[in-house]
């Protein structure tokens, strides 16, 4: 968050007196040890509904960006980056709900896309991707992030690796009921496209085009197990049958035993 001060619109900083851009009412910067640096309200929460405690992972995003296209005051909001082309992009790390996604996505308009945080998922082994011959690779996500699949503007997944993950969408036909959903796949194979991280950057800060990569080849297994990552999590805690472990994973992707 920015505050307007006597000298311009600034990052907290210790010793700075400020005011909200939004509101209007005094902010005070709060720099501790833990937290990013980040300006406070005084006497009530943050006067905007969708704000949310900023993480590193946060501030890193925007600082891709100038200052005067972060944190930019959009009516009673404040739009995480908006890109050069006028675009506005939400970095999420924390947990968000499906009726905060659908009145993101209806206030900003088509002009959106989100980069959520994957690092977790991917540092653990629940998020991996296979290189396939067709243009869109194959990511699996054990236990995804159930907010992702209420988007309905484009997604990028941030897994820490020098590359971001653009999410494909498409009509997921469920047998089960004979219906057509417009949507995420109800299962945990997901299709995505690699790009490099530097050009998702250069996209946000200068309009340049991304940059696509192909995951690497990976030694197919058999076909039964082939979308199977090939990192998986450590069993949780009080887990003492591995084996079982492994087949409770692979019946939940739907891949039997």
């Amino acid at each position: 968050m920015y505050a307007d001060t006597a000298a311009g619109r600034v990052e907290a900083a210790p010793g700075l007196v400020g005011t909200c851009p939004s509101c209007g009412g005094p902010v005070r910067p709060k720099c501790g040890r833990v937290v990013v640096h980040h300006w406070a309200h005084h006497a009530r929460d943050d006067c905007d509904p969708w704000s949310e405690p900023m993480t590193e992972w946060h501030w890193r995003w925007q600082q891709v960006v100038p200052p005067d296209r972060r944190e930019v005051v959009m009516g009673p909001h404040r739009a995480d980056i908006v890109t050069a082309s006028g675009g506005v992009v939400e970095v999420q790390h924390s947990a968000i709900s499906a009726e905060v996604i659908a009145e993101r996505e209806t206030f900003y308009g088509e002009r959106m896309a989100w980069i959520f945080d994957a690092t977790d998922a991917f540092t653990c082994g629940r998020l991996t991707v296979e290189r396939r011959e067709a243009e869109w690779d194959a990511v699996t996500w054990l236990n995804p992030r159930r907010s992702v699949e209420m988007c309905k503007r484009p997604v990028l997944l941030d897994p820490g690796n020098g590359t971001v993950l653009l999410l494909k969408r498409r009509l997921d036909r469920r047998a089960q009921y004979g219906d057509v959903v417009d949507g995420w796949p109800s299962t945990d194979l997901r299709w995505c496209r690699l790009i490099t991280r530097a050009s998702v950057e250069s996209w946000l800060a200068d309009g340049r085009h991304w940059e696509m990569r192909r995951a690497a080849a990976q030694t197919r297994r058999s076909s039964r197990n082939r979308y199977m990552p090939r990192r998986l999590a450590p069993p949780p805690e009080g887990v003492a049958d591995y084996d079982a472990y492994l087949r409770m994973i692979r019946r939940a992707v739907g891949r039997g035993d």
